[in-house]
């Protein structure tokens, strides 16, 4: 659950637009990475159990499971939803999440009549980059590059 990546909605961002999102950026992606990191020690309790799931559709009590494994895979369930919608609100807020462990999130723009991406990143205090769709993270360049057109 590391890229989420959907083309359906084609709204265009400014940067300010893009800007004023970020503080909800950086709330919800610090609950997103602390409930990711309460995934990772729960599904290795149930690896050790024997019970951990393949994937995020699972049986939260499954035939021979303790009291222990239950509340686990309980626990795992509830955390998987409420980053689900944490995912969701992002996406139809506009947001493109790129990578949740890294806080990586760009938003569609124009430059010139073209498509190019915002790009943020979890720790920056603005929007100072953005980069053409094939280029991606590595491509970023200056945001007054942009600003300049």
């Amino acid at each position: 659950m590391n890229s989420v990546n959907d083309d359906t909605d084609r709204r265009y961002f400014s940067v300010a637009e893009a800007n004023a999102m970020i503080k909800d950026l950086e709330l919800t992606f610090g609950r997103m990475l602390q409930m990711k990191a309460q995934v990772r020690t729960v599904y290795a309790r149930l690896e050790e159990e024997g019970f951990a799931p393949g994937g995020d559709e699972f049986d939260i009590a499954p035939d021979g499971a303790s009291d222990d494994v239950i509340n686990c895979l309980t626990t795992l369930k509830t955390l998987i939803d409420a980053l689900k919608v944490d995912v969701n609100a992002l996406k139809n807020a506009g947001c493109l999440i790129k990578d949740i462990d890294e806080g990586i999130v760009d938003w569609r723009a124009s430059k010139g009549g073209c498509d190019v991406l915002l790009c943020w990143k979890l720790g920056e205090k603005e929007v100072g980059f953005w980069h053409d769709p094939d280029s991606g993270y590595s491509g970023r360049r200056p945001i007054s590059e942009l600003l300049d057109d």
